[in-house]
């Protein structure tokens, strides 16, 4: 009689294991690496069902092992196009959504190539929470072309359109367009700038005639750190100074063929007005200088 009650008491444990797996297979996650997910595992399982120290114990905690290995799910080597979360490593999610984007009508320093304003809709997209600094250019390019070296976590600066399009390319990245540039830059706000320009950015009075490590200064909304100064940063728009009155309303890109490619943010050697969320600037794309860095998006 005991060996039935035995018996009984296993198959019913089985089931119970079967059903817990079934549901956390179903749920489709886990809250850490290891597969546990809310206290569940093999050991607290096998205990509350009364069987303990014994060789069915070792049995079933082996068969909710197993279960948990195949529910969990398995990460994904392709990381260009693969998001597992909410946030990539170095990167920040930005929102979907509207914003205008060019002159702010109180601001009376803005130049015609930011008229007229023009309401405009993104998709979301990813932006690095830095400037790409000359560490991590040096680690994927090989080199720093940079002028102010000696700090490796500043931006690295001295190049081209092409050179930074290249590194993103290589990690997987892309440059953002002028729209999900300034979007980004602006997290949020709808003013010239996001804060206070001292608290935000290095520029011409504040600088020390070079760049800084990045992050130093306080983040936006969406907390990217020096969108404004520090470096320049190129964008993937080739340069119209009319493109505002023939762009598109949903995700523009001028991919026109032009001779400059845009510029945004500042850098440590721009003057106040320039250090604005809707300021554009331009540049040779085989061209550079020691204040245009860059940093990278994708979608």
């Amino acid at each position: 009689m005991r060996w039935k009650i035995g018996f009984v008491v296993v198959v019913a444990t089985f089931l119970l294991i079967a059903a817990i797996v079934s549901a956390q297979t179903k749920g489709g996650g886990f809250s850490d690496a290891s597969g546990v997910q809310d206290g569940w595992n093999a050991n607290s399982v096998v205990f509350e069902v009364g069987i303990n120290n014994s060789p069915a114990r070792e049995r079933l905690s082996k068969v909710v092992s197993e279960a948990k290995e195949k529910a969990t799910p398995t990460p994904s080597t392709n990381t260009k196009n693969t998001t597992t979360s909410k946030t990539l490593e170095g990167m920040v999610k930005i929102p979907a959504g509207w914003f205008y984007m060019g002159c702010v009508p109180s601001d009376s320093t803005c130049y015609d190539n930011e008229k007229p304003r023009k309401r405009v809709y993104l998709d979301s997209f990813y932006m690095d929470v830095y400037e790409v600094t000359q560490t991590k250019y040096q680690r994927v390019m090989g080199k720093n072309p940079s002028h102010f070296k000696n700090c490796s976590n500043c931006p690295v600066e001295t190049v081209s359109w092409n050179d930074a399009q290249s590194y993103c390319t290589k990690v997987g990245k892309g440059l953002p367009t002028e729209a999900q540039w300034e979007y980004a830059a602006r997290g949020g706000n709808t003013g010239e700038r996001y804060g206070n320009l001292d608290s935000i950015a290095w520029y011409r009075i504040n600088s020390g005639s070079k760049t800084h490590p990045v992050g130093q200064k306080q983040p936006n909304a969406y907390g990217l750190y020096d969108t404004l100064g520090n470096a320049y940063e190129w964008c993937e728009d080739w340069y119209d100074a009319n493109y505002y009155s023939r762009m598109a309303e949903r995700n523009p890109e001028n991919r026109t063929k032009a001779t400059f490619r845009v510029l945004r943010g500042g850098g440590w050697s721009s003057l106040y007005g320039y250090i604005r969320a809707s300021d554009r600037g331009w540049f040779v794309p085989t061209d550079w200088n020691d204040f245009i860095g860059f940093r990278c998006s994708r979608d």
